[in-house]
Parts: C-alpha cells; sequence; structure tokens
C-alpha cells in the first residue's frame, strides 16, 4: 500500500476519471441563480354617474389631511388620511355605487432562459393565495376634490355627465374623465410612492377598537349632533369634555367664557342607543376641540353617528352617509379615531362632583313627588272627598215674568192676553178715581159721571166674555 497519492490523483476525490473531475469542478463553480416570481401587473377602471356624492365624501376628508392613501380592491375602494397621528379617518366606498368595477390581473413575461422548474402552476397558485389582489396608491385628494366640485356646479342634471376612473398600476397616473352628451374632460394626477413602513401606522388603526370590551356606545341622529358642534364652536370652546352615563350625555366645554355645559337630548327618536358597560358607572373623555371639531363635515352628510370607545381608551365615530339619489346604495361608511388628550385632574373631579350633585337633586325631586320623602315612607293621608255638586237652579215662577211681561216697556199687543177678572175691576176703578182725584181736585159732577160710565162698560165686557170662554191662565207660544 502506498502511502503517496498518485499525480493523476486530486484531492477532491479518490476517483482517476478526469471526467467526473471534471463535471464536479463544473458543478462547484457554477453559480446559483435566484428565481424572482414574475410581476403582476393591476389595472382598475370604473364609472359612476354618482358625482355629487363622491364630491362630498371627498371634500369631507380635507379638514384632515390633502394627502390620502386609496386602496382598491374587489370589495370597493378605501381611502385613508392622518393628521399628526390624532386623528385618523378611513373612509368605505361599496362597488354598488359603481355601473362598472373592474380589477385585471396581468403577468409580465420576462427572462425566457430561466429556470423552467419555477413555472409549475401549483407555486404560482400558492404565490396568489399569500399575496392579496389590491392596487395602493397615494394622492392628493384636494385636487381631486376640487374637480369633482367644479363638475357638479356645473351640470343640470348629475345623470346626464358619466365618470370613468382609470388606472394602471405603478408609474402610471390616476386618470378621470368626465364625458356628456357635448364635451370629454380628461384630467390625470400624479401619485406617489408608498413605502409600507411609513403606512403600515395609519392602515391598522382601522382594526386597533376592541368590540370585545366596548366601555361605551352610542347611536345618535348625525343632524342634532351638528348643531351641537356648531354650538360649541361658536362659544369659543378649547377644550371638549364628553361625559357619559346612564341616559345622560352631555358635552361641557371650557373657554374664554368658562365652562358651559350641553346636555344632548335622551328622547328615544334623537338617541337610539346608550351602553354604559356595567364595571364603569360614568365614561368621561377630554380632546382637543380644534381636532373634534374636524369631524363636522362628516357628521353633515350622514344620517346615523355611532360612538364607540374600548377600555383602552380609543375613541371611535362611525358615520354612515347615504345617496339619496341612489335607493339600492347600502351607503358610505366613514371611520373617525381621536386620541384623546392627557386628563385634566381638576377638571374631571368638578365635573364628576357636579354631575353626581344633580342625580342626588333629580332623585329627591322623584322622591318627593312619590310622597316616599328623604326618610321612612309616611302613612298616606286618605284623598279628600270630591265637593258636592251644587244644586241646579230652580226654575223661576211665573208671576215675575207675568209681570216682566206686563208691566215692561214693550207696548204690543200680546199673542194671548190675560183674562180680566173682577180684581181688575176693582183695579181699574180704583186707579179711575185716584187719577180723578189728582187731576180735579175740584171733584166736579163731570169727572165723576165719566168714571162710572167706564167702570159700566167694563163691567159689560166682562160678563160678555164670561158666557163664552172660561178664565184660564195665559199659554204663551
Amino acid at each position: 500500500m502506498s502511502l503517496f497519492v498518485h499525480s493523476s490523483e486530486e484531492d477532491d476525490g479518490p476517483s482517476s476519471n478526469p471526467s467526473i473531475h471534471r463535471k464536479l469542478l463544473h458543478s462547484k463553480n457554477k453559480p446559483t441563480t435566484t428565481t424572482t416570481p414574475p410581476k403582476k401587473n393591476l389595472t382598475f377602471t370604473a364609472s359612476t354617474t354618482q358625482i355629487s356624492h363622491l364630491s362630498d365624501v371627498f371634500q369631507s376628508l380635507l379638514s384632515v389631511n390633502k394627502q390620502t392613501i386609496i386602496i382598491i380592491k374587489p370589495v370597493g375602494i378605501s381611502l385613508h388620511s392622518t393628521c399628526n397621528y390624532t386623528t385618523n379617518v378611513h373612509v368605505n366606498i361599496d362597488p354598488s355605487l359603481f355601473s362598472i368595477f373592474n380589477i385585471s390581473q396581468e403577468e409580465e413575461e420576462e427572462g425566457e432562459g430561466e429556470d423552467a422548474d419555477y413555472t409549475e402552476d401549483t407555486e404560482k397558485e400558492e404565490h396568489a393565495e399569500q399575496e392579496e389582489l389590491q392596487l395602493r396608491l397615494g394622492v392628493d385628494i384636494g385636487l381631486i376634490a376640487d374637480c369633482f366640485t367644479s363638475v357638479m356646479n356645473t351640470i343640470r342634471f348629475e345623470s346626464a355627465v358619466t365618470c370613468y376612473l382609470t388606472y394602471n398600476g405603478e408609474g402610471h397616473p390616476l386618470v378621470i374623465e368626465f364625458e356628456d352628451n357635448y364635451i370629454s374632460e380628461k384630467l390625470e394626477f400624479y401619485t406617489f410612492f408608498l413605502d409600507n413602513e411609513d403606512t403600515m401606522g395609519i392602515l391598522d388603526n382601522a382594526s386597533q377598537i376592541d368590540y370585545e370590551n366596548v366601555v361605551m356606545e352610542v347611536l345618535v341622529k348625525s343632524d342634532v349632533l351638528t348643531n351641537l358642534l356648531q354650538d360649541l364652536h361658536q362659544i369659543g370652546t378649547e377644550t371638549l369634555f364628553v361625559y357619559c352615563a346612564k341616559n345622560v350625555l352631555n358635552f361641557i366645554s371650557s373657554g374664554p367664557i368658562g365652562v358651559s355645559k350641553l346636555i344632548f337630548p335622551n328622547e328615544k327618536t334623537i338617541m337610539e342607543k346608550l351602553d354604559i358597560n356595567s364595571a364603569y358607572q360614568y365614561v368621561l373623555s377630554q380632546f382637543n376641540f380644534n381636532d373634534f371639531n374636524k369631524i363636522l363635515k362628516s357628521v353633515k352628510l350622514s344620517s346615523r353617528c355611532k360612538i364607540i370607545k374600548d377600555f383602552q381608551g380609543l375613541f371611535s365615530i362611525q358615520l354612515l352617509c347615504k345617496n339619496h339619489q341612489q335607493s339600492g346604495y347600502s351607503g358610505t361608511l366613514i371611520t373617525i379615531h381621536l386620541t384623546e388628550m392627557m386628563h385634566d385632574e381638576l377638571m374631571i373631579k368638578s365635573i364628576i362632583e357636579e354631575e353626581q350633585n344633580q342625580i342626588e337633586q333629580i332623585q329627591a325631586v322623584t322622591r318627593r313627588k312619590l310622597g316616599l320623602g328623604l326618610g321612612l315612607a309616611p302613612a298616606l293621608a286618605p284623598a279628600p272627598a270630591p265637593p258636592a255638586p251644587a244644586p241646579a237652579p230652580a226654575p223661576p215662577a211665573l208671576a215675575p215674568i207675568v209681570a216682566n211681561l206686563t208691566h215692561g216697556s214693550w207696548n204690543g199687543n200680546l199673542i194671548n192676553s190675560f183674562k180680566k177678572t173682577k180684581s181688575f175691576e176693582k183695579s181699574v176703578k180704583r186707579n179711575g178715581s185716584t187719577s180723578a182725584h189728582n187731576n180735579n181736585n175740584n171733584n166736579n159732577d163731570d169727572d165723576d159721571d165719566d168714571d162710572a160710565a167706564v167702570v159700566k162698560r167694563h163691567k159689560n165686557e166682562v160678563s160678555e166674555k164670561k158666557s163664552s170662554k172660561s178664565a184660564q191662565l195665559p199659554l204663551f207660544l
């Protein structure tokens, strides 16, 4: 056995076959090629006639920030914007708003000499499942909003103008075209590059609400909330406190004129829902009013507003904006996340004390109305008997009525006159003699004869009537 290696053999192996040696060297020195998946070119096309609704939605984002991220998916379009990471806005537009909504995918052919093993269908399917189909672009929403607003102000009938949106992927502009029967206007908007690290904080805020641990949930009418925000702005609010308890929702303002409290109506038609976690007696939040008031434009567009706060302190406002021109549209959802300020302990303590005192006063008034008092319940006094009804007035006697009729100022003939009786004759005789005595103090014989003739004539008339009629009381018709 030789201890030396033959010259034909190398250190790489015991084989003396030079062909095998060359194959080994070739396999060692061959560079390893890294295969990359083919790039996917996504394109987006859509068309709609709901220009007014899109204009209002885009305008609501301007109060937060003009730089907006647009994410296009098969399930719809979402817009995301933030202001100093204290106010985040997320808008979800349903595909039913568009008459055409299409996202297409095309694969670019590159590297014909690449490894053919990568073109297997199984690997493509796995890669497609891992990656979600979406387009992401950054735009200046202020320019787009002005474009939609100018078109909306110049058209007479919104259904006569059709808007087309086109985007061909990274490196291409966002193309918006307006077309009617007379003119076609095409605009191109530049898009900017988005880094995933920069957008991670903005896009992840939408899923921070812990719906399993919600401490407050309120559902109110948006028109009443709009009026309340306008009142808070008019009184110069600087710091806003939102106090929520059982059947109580108060907005407390602190500003140059002092502290003011605006009580939100708790009628069921206005405040549809107010739920507080049983572990909390009340929920109090503090905000910078300038940041809170940025939701005003969005609240004006919506019909209902939901306010949610979880146990981590995240305050979220969800607004449902209906499109009255399209009855089948489910609505655009605007979600606004607000970050609270550091709480002013002295101010919060005074607010809590005042609210507790007010609750005690209301409870005391309620007990007083129920007759319970502050101590033990006293014996209830019997209810007083109702007063006896007043007796009905007796019908008036006939004599006074007759006297009024006979001695009244009316000189006409009655329908049924009184029957002349003996008493009437005596009164006539008495009156006649008295008048004669007053008229002639000398009592001459001529006057006496006249009086006697009058009496005699009346006697004859009475006797004639008695024979034909009986004396009865007068009947009035």
